[in-house]
């Protein structure tokens, strides 16, 4: 189950994009659909009019939709979709676990990005975090300790331990200058990650020719500010540095699949 929820961060639009690529290219049902006058405050999330010379011709509701496909190699997916809740969280999250249980889903995933203190002259590294330790992958760009405000997500994710299945949520960081912009190259690597992770096929050439144009209107903007040039190679700096001090035997993506597969028989 992958859990893609509009969240309180979004950075670089990569939680839309991820959420696009998968409808776009899997043939998805609904199989749940929530109430959403109990779930959320209208007036955070107000219904989308459209009008055509005056008159009005569609009101569109904000929904969340728990949906389901096949992908060509016959792996199924389940995709929770829409806005995150603002109310009831706990009532929410049960019938989230309880659908992941109806429908036996093996690992819960879930997906978002944040403005972090990366350049983007360097490839996207997405982040774990985890309940499992064996799960985790620490990464370079930041501090072993954190306390954040939690998002829907990991609020799922910790959950999830209570009834055994495996859960992940997978943060890929957005350059902070360049985050209000759409970010394709997080995108494809947060689905490449999910690759690694599911085996769940799909097609990423549209997101690396979209995150090549992007690199290059940066690459452009920097080039023609020399302190904006100056930034970006302090973050270089700042990366190398942070990487320097941590031990060089960080776990690979085929080494957190493996461990998620071994987690999964254990199940069994």
């Amino acid at each position: 189950m992958l859990i893609a929820l509009e969240s309180f961060v979004d950075a670089g639009n990569v939680r839309a994009s991820v959420a696009e690529t998968l409808r776009d290219q899997l043939d998805f049902q609904i199989v749940a659909d929530f109430d959403m006058d109990l779930l959320i405050d209208h007036r955070s999330h107000r219904p989308i009019l459209t009008i055509n010379d005056g008159v009005m011709t569609n009101l569109e509701w904000p929904s969340i939709q728990l949906l389901h496909a096949i992908d060509q190699l016959g792996n199924h997916v389940l995709l929770l979709d829409g806005p995150e809740p603002d109310l009831v969280w706990h009532q929410f999250i049960n019938e989230v676990m309880a659908l992941a249980t109806k429908f036996a889903a093996r690992s819960i995933i879930g997906i978002g990005s944040f403005p972090g203190p990366v350049p983007h002259t360097r490839p996207t590294e997405v982040a774990t975090t985890t309940t499992d330790s064996s799960l985790a992958r620490p990464v370079a760009y930041l501090p072993d300790e954190l306390e954040v405000p939690s998002s829907i997500h990991a609020a799922i994710e910790w959950s999830a331990q209570d009834y055994g299945i495996p859960a992940l949520g997978l943060w890929a960081p957005v350059p902070q200058y360049a985050g209000v912009q759409p970010y394709p190259s997080a995108a494809a690597a947060l689905l490449r990650r999910i690759s690694e992770l599911t085996d769940i096929t799909v097609d990423l050439s549209e997101l690396d020719e979209a995150g090549e144009r992007a690199v290059r209107r940066i690459d452009a903007a920097v080039a023609a500010n020399p302190q904006h040039k100056q930034i970006v190679d302090a973050l270089e700096k700042h990366i190398e540095s942070m990487e320097a001090s941590r031990a060089d035997d960080l776990p690979s993506g085929d080494d957190l699949a493996a461990e998620l597969q071994r987690f999964l028989d254990g199940q069994e």
